[in-house]
């Protein structure tokens, strides 16, 4: 029998002798790959590749850097100090061995924590948007937002950031297409989005959550804001001019609670499909499309909650009404548009009991 196939010669070569996995291969005049198979198969569990090539730092030792870390409480930058290294290599370490992070410690910029204490017309809006627009990192300890319009970032820097010295990052894309980033910090905010839904890789498994029908139109709005668009301008089948809204995304079981959601609290039906835009999206993307006076009943819905609101969004609405409420009087228009045109403007319609379906 060859050496490196005793246990007893395994055991002496790599706990007591610690020789490496190349070494042994050397001495028993094989491959490493052999050796670890034997290992294996004797059950014998290899150290951790940091800590065998780095001895002499402790923090790459995973027993010894939970120990520190969570038996004796030591903050980051204090077992940094002790190691004679940065705070970011004990981070870094840190993520490697899966040690979850405590929230509290020496923190460079404040967050808002009771943001998603109770529901708000504030928080059901910022849910909104992170369910389009943001992500929640592996480690569950950072919350990103990243959106090409720096007025929703700023939106989530001001209501979860709750410190204006908080960086804004520019991400540069091809054609040149600038994303604005921002990062909140806060395991207890992760922890309190986990619990409504907003859970690492979320794309395609996102839930529709359960929200309280007095916050169904701010979080509804941020959907819109994250993902969607108002459209206003000429059909292109025709030359009259057409009022869209559609809201887009991969996740079936969320788009199925904001379509069902939305027709029964507003009585409409709208366009929900289901269909691949472009040859590189290899997974279905659900559309839901409301046109005339669907969209209007559904905007009206939208920017009469006391919530933030995208205004490049809501002056297209607002523009659509200042031109539909000059243009009344044009031929071929329904009455029951005449009707909502008025209503969305605040006006008195000129007939009552028009259809509300649409």
């Amino acid at each position: 029998m060859k050496n490196y196939q005793s246990k007893s010669w395994l055991q002496e070569m790599y706990y007591e002798q610690h020789f490496t996995l190349s070494q042994m291969a050397k001495a028993g005049m094989c491959c490493p790959r052999t050796i670890v198979n034997w290992m294996n198969r004797y059950g014998l569990k290899r150290r951790d590749p940091a800590s065998s090539r780095w001895p002499d730092r402790p923090y790459t030792n995973g027993a010894w850097l939970r120990e520190k870390y969570l038996d004796e409480k030591l903050h980051q930058h204090e077992i940094a100090k002790l190691c004679q290294v940065t705070q970011s290599a004990i981070a870094t370490w840190l993520a490697h061995f899966d040690i979850p992070c405590r929230e509290g410690g020496r923190r460079l910029y404040s967050v808002n924590t009771d943001l998603f204490a109770s529901w708000t017309h504030e928080s059901a809006y910022v849910l909104g948007l992170l369910a389009t627009d943001g992500s929640v990192d592996k480690r569950e300890r950072t919350v990103t937002f990243k959106s090409t319009d720096l007025e929703l970032v700023e939106s989530i820097h001001k209501l979860m950031g709750n410190d204006t010295s908080r960086p804004i990052f520019q991400d540069k894309y091809v054609k040149g297409k600038v994303y604005h980033r921002v990062l909140i910090s806060s395991t207890l905010v992760v922890s309190q989005l986990k619990a409504l839904g907003i859970t690492p890789q979320k794309t395609l498994t996102l839930e529709w959550p359960a929200i309280p029908p007095l916050f169904l139109s701010s979080f509804v709005s941020g959907v819109l804001d994250g993902d969607g668009c108002v459209y206003y301008g000429h059909s292109s089948s025709s030359n009259a001019m057409r009022l869209m809204a559609i809201i887009g995304m991969c996740a079936e079981h969320f788009m199925n609670g904001l379509v069902t959601s939305t027709r029964s609290h507003l009585n409409i039906k709208g366009s929900y499909s289901c269909r691949k835009f472009n040859i590189d999206r290899w997974h279905p993307h659900y559309r839901f499309s409301l046109e005339g006076i669907a969209a209007m009943k559904f905007l009206d819905w939208i920017y009469t909650t006391p919530c933030p609101h995208l205004a490049r969004k809501q002056q297209k609405y607002h523009s659509y009404l200042n031109w539909a409420s000059s243009n009344l009087t044009g031929s071929g228009k329904p009455q029951a548009w005449r009707n909502q045109v008025l209503l969305s403007c605040g006006k008195q319609p000129l007939l009552t009991g028009f259809p509300i379906n649409s």
